[in-house]
């Protein structure tokens, strides 16, 4: 009697073992998926950023403010690419208040747009600078 109860307690933490197995391999491939649309989602995001910010890096205005303006424009990606970084949190199991997550969500997309902002208009004042370094090229007829 004690071998049979033996045997079938060891055949139901050889189940459980297995279950929890699965459910970890699938939470790892959840998580996977999700971190791969969030990457195509920032990629998208971030080509619509750099397309709305272009044209205002011209501007005095600040980093900062073409960053907010830019995200403005892209709402909707911005949106989905909050979402999906959400998601991925939520899928790595570790957090779990979702009010939370999605405002260091929102803040770190803000950082990240405003941080691309200033490199795009920091790059665009050293392009001028170089423009302006370089000598005039001679006009003069040559030889």
């Amino acid at each position: 009697m004690e071998e049979l109860r033996r045997t079938e307690a060891a055949r139901q933490a050889a189940e459980r073992a297995e279950s929890e197995a699965r459910a970890k391999a699938a939470r790892a491939d959840k998580l996977a998926t999700a971190e791969k649309v969030r990457d195509v989602i920032r990629e998208r995001t971030m080509g619509c950023i750099g397309k709305q910010a272009l044209p205002m890096l011209v501007t005095d205005e600040k980093a900062e403010v073409i960053a907010k303006a830019a995200m403005l424009f892209c709402e909707g990606e911005v949106n989905a690419l909050i979402a999906a970084t959400v998601d991925v949190i939520l899928n790595d199991g570790e957090l779990t208040n979702e009010t939370a997550i999605r405002q260091a969500a929102r803040k770190r997309v803000e950082e990240v747009v405003t941080a691309h902002v200033v490199r795009a208009k920091g790059e665009l004042i050293l392009q001028g600078q170089k423009r302006e370094d370089r000598p005039a090229q001679s006009r003069a007829p040559t030889l």
